[in-house]
């Protein structure tokens, strides 16, 4: 939630990322004043520029060694899985840059085995789990969830991509991350 002082009241603004279908769901604005009412309350904008996806230094898994994600064009190869988890190559089909949406936040997760990325909450790892649910203790591939933090430094631009192949699914950072854009 973001609270922003407007001399008398607070305007907010919750954005809760994707909805059971998985697609985006709207953000939540309103007022509350200085006894806690809160009122205005309605609808935000489509939130179709927040950023699902991750800042461009995030280095993505190829057959010719990592690359930023930043760099990734369609038509280059990179690794994806199959329906059973098996690293394969995979033809870029799609990229999608975005620019930040105002007052968004990434989360940075650091696993126990060093693997560390920095993402949009909603950004969903391969088993369906959002970025922003997962907690210390947790794991992932194997390795526990030491810390989440919640970041702002994606560089004013989030990137995803989606390959080809039965799972559209991608290594960053050494983690199997489903792409946004299947």
């Amino acid at each position: 939630m973001q609270l922003e002082w407007r001399g008398g009241y607070y305007d907010f603004r919750e954005f809760p990322g994707p909805g059971p279908s998985s697609a985006l769901v709207n953000d939540t604005v309103g007022r509350v004043d200085l006894f806690g009412r809160v009122y205005d309350v309605h609808e935000g904008p489509d939130m179709s520029a927040c950023p699902i996806c991750l800042p461009g230094v995030s280095r993505v898994a190829t057959p010719d060694g990592p690359v930023p994600v930043a760099q990734i064009k369609e038509g280059m190869r990179v690794w994806s899985a199959d329906r059973q988890g098996r690293r394969v190559a995979a033809v870029v089909i799609q990229t999608v840059a975005r620019n930040d949406a105002p007052g968004s936040r990434l989360v940075h997760i650091v696993l126990a085995d060093g693997r560390e990325l920095t993402a949009s909450p909603p950004h969903r790892i391969a088993d369906g789990r959002a970025l922003g649910s997962l907690r210390p203790g947790d794991q992932i591939d194997g390795a526990r969830v030491l810390r989440v933090d919640a970041v702002s430094d994606s560089g004013g631009r989030t990137y995803d991509l989606l390959p080809s192949g039965e799972t559209g699914e991608y290594w960053a950072d050494g983690i199997l991350l489903q792409s946004t854009l299947h």
